[in-house]
């Protein structure tokens, strides 16, 4: 039975080597992932969840979501965020391998940042940086999930603690991401994402509970580190509209809350935005759809339009038929075209 074992391994570790490129097979000695305990939480009916927001609007349903939100689960931020992030941004094509946000790269698991010099390993990448509110492992912002994903490690260098805005130049290595002057523009793949994910923060952590963790704000201006704010709440607002909340996003919100025990508003009704920050998404829709209130005042002031422009186009019509009528006239009596040119 032993040397059934031994050969056994054998097998499995040359498996392994030939899966894994020799140079990243350190990584699996990495914090191993079977350190870490999930505590799963069961799906929920989303109607019941948010039950207690009905008719509330702007702060009061600020408020109240942040109520609902608070208090979650909360993990080591090694090992467990790292096993957290295995599953939840796992690449759908390859069970072997994360997506990192910004460049949409596959990469292996096991390739993570071990601190060995490596600048195509992925690490993790807190979108509301860490440094602007939670620079320590004890505050809960600092290990929420909803606000981690996988980066390639020089990208997440570079991405830096930057504010959010559109602008810049393409970076090298994420030639969709834009760098401006301590200004970061993500790619149009991932903005709503991350307009989302930054909203949730701002809900979340509002200093009024044990999380350690202070009033987080979305502003619109450039920010410092150290300061507990965020910018440019503008584009955020902006990104939301333009790019809807995706499949992807869905799947990811219902993972996190396996792991966390709480969701992300804004991805289950992205129509909260609006009533918490009193913008109106510049939405068109045709003739005919279900329109929201907005959406059908752009329709009705493009009619308006359009009415006006028929009424111009009809007096049109009407001196061209009249003129018409009178040449009509003029040919019908064959006079000579000099007397028709006199008489007109």
């Amino acid at each position: 039975m032993l040397d059934i074992r031994k050969q056994a391994v054998a097998t499995i570790s040359a498996v392994l080597y030939i899966a894994i490129p020799p140079d990243i097979t350190g990584y699996k000695l990495c914090d191993p992932a079977e350190n870490c305990y999930k505590e799963e939480f069961k799906p929920i009916d989303i109607n019941d969840y948010y039950s207690s927001t009905t008719d509330l609007y702007s702060q009061a349903l600020k408020s109240e979501l942040n109520a609902i939100i608070q208090n979650h689960r909360s993990y080591s931020y090694t090992p467990c965020v790292w096993k957290a992030l295995e599953e939840i941004d796992q690449d759908p094509e390859n069970p072997n391998n994360v997506i990192a946000l910004y460049t949409q790269r596959s990469i292996p698991k096991l390739r993570r940042d071990c601190g060995n010099g490596d600048d195509d390993a992925w690490n993790r990448e807190h979108i509301w940086s860490k440094s602007h509110g939670f620079p320590n492992k004890n505050q809960d912002a600092y290990t929420d999930i909803h606000n981690l994903v996988p980066a390639d490690k020089s990208v997440n260098s570079d991405r830096s603690d930057f504010d959010f805005k559109v602008g810049g130049e393409p970076n090298s290595e994420c030639t969709k991401c834009k760098e401006g002057d301590d200004t970061w523009e993500p790619p149009d793949l991932s903005k709503g994402q991350i307009a989302r994910m930054m909203f949730y923060m701002d809900v979340r952590y509002e200093g009024n509970d044990n999380s350690n963790t202070p009033d987080l704000e979305l502003v619109d201006r450039s920010t410092v580190s150290k300061e507990p704010a965020f910018g440019y709440l503008s584009n955020l607002l902006e990104w939301h509209c333009q790019y809807p909340v995706s499949d992807v996003e869905r799947r990811r919100n219902d993972k996190v809350y396996s792991w966390q025990g709480n969701r992300n508003p804004f991805i289950d009704h992205p129509e909260f935005v609006n009533s918490i920050w009193d913008y109106e998404c510049p939405v068109r829709c045709d003739v005919g759809d279900d329109c929201t209130k907005s959406e059908l005042e752009v329709v009705q002031a493009d009619l308006k339009q359009l009415q006006i422009g028929m009424k111009e186009m009809q007096a049109y019509v009407n001196e061209t038929n009249a003129l018409f009528a009178k040449l009509s006239v003029l040919f019908a009596n064959d006079q000579p075209w000099s007397t028709r040119n006199r008489a007109d």
